[in-house]
């Protein structure tokens, strides 16, 4: 049995050769989709997406540092506020001599 036996009994008189793939939608006219474009797009978005990583990595450092001195100064007026426990007062603030 030969190959063109088997292509005649599938109702097929043309050879394999001949049969052209299905052109896809996207190669059509209408569709914006030009050869090269998603290539394009692709390194804007890679781009876009590194500076969007940047600027966040930029401010989580700026917020960092203003957390920490905001943090710093609670603590400072925190412990400014507070008087040491066990020390009389009249030593803290001892009375002024009679002139």
């Amino acid at each position: 049995m030969k190959i063109m036996d088997i292509i005649e009994g599938y109702g097929s008189s043309k050879p394999l050769t001949s049969i052209k793939p299905k052109k896809v939608k996207a190669d059509e006219a209408g569709y914006n989709m030009r050869p090269g474009n998603a290539m394009g797009r692709d390194q804007q978005d890679d781009y876009a997406n590194m500076n969007k990583r940047l600027q966040n990595r930029n401010q989580d450092q700026n917020r960092e540092m203003q957390i920490k001195q905001q943090s710093q100064m609670r603590r400072q007026n925190r412990l400014a506020r507070k008087i040491p426990t066990g020390i009389p007062g009249r030593i803290l603030n001892p009375p002024q001599g009679q002139a």
